[in-house]
């Protein structure tokens, strides 16, 4: 079998995660999410928030373009995108933890994107053949930092 390289474009994001169908929420939710899907994702936050306070110093989005913007994502993965705010208040498969997938003598190469305010992420790949100075996704000890702080980009690789 020939090895390949796989590459991932991930994003961090903030917003918050329902678990069923009552509202129950972590509304301080963080994931990783491919960046494809991240207007899908926009489009929901901004949908579960209509009728609830408006977020200082924070504009309005238009709900139309968000739509739109996601919808073409949303008909090529087969998801559906909710239509009222009660429907984006509930659980969507896309609101889960992130699996990425390759096949053993791949390398994978994540570039990671962090959108969450106040707060650097990283990623550690499961795997031996990475670099612990370049990709480990951490601050420990004497090795420099691989996180990516807010706004910032951090590319990590691993040889399966």
């Amino acid at each position: 079998m020939q090895a390949s390289t796989v590459d991932y474009d991930i994003v961090a994001l903030s917003m918050p995660i329902y678990y069923n169908r009552e509202g129950d929420h972590d509304h301080n939710g963080m994931l990783f999410v491919l960046e494809a899907n991240v207007p899908i994702l926009v489009y929901i936050e901004a949908l579960a928030r209509q009728g609830s306070w408006p977020r200082p110093g924070v504009q309005t989005p238009n709900l139309q373009t968000l739509f739109a913007e996601a919808a073409p994502r949303a008909q090529d993965i087969e998801v559906h995108l909710p239509l009222t705010p009660e429907q984006a208040r509930r659980p969507h498969p896309l609101v889960r933890p992130l699996v990425l997938r390759a096949r053993l003598g791949d390398t994978v190469k994540v570039t990671l994107r962090n959108q969450i305010r106040d707060r650097d992420v990283g990623l550690h790949l499961v795997s031996g053949g990475y670099d612990v100075e370049t990709s480990d996704g951490s601050h420990v000890g004497a090795n420099p930092a691989t996180l990516a702080g807010f706004g910032s980009t951090q590319i990590y690789t691993c040889v399966l």
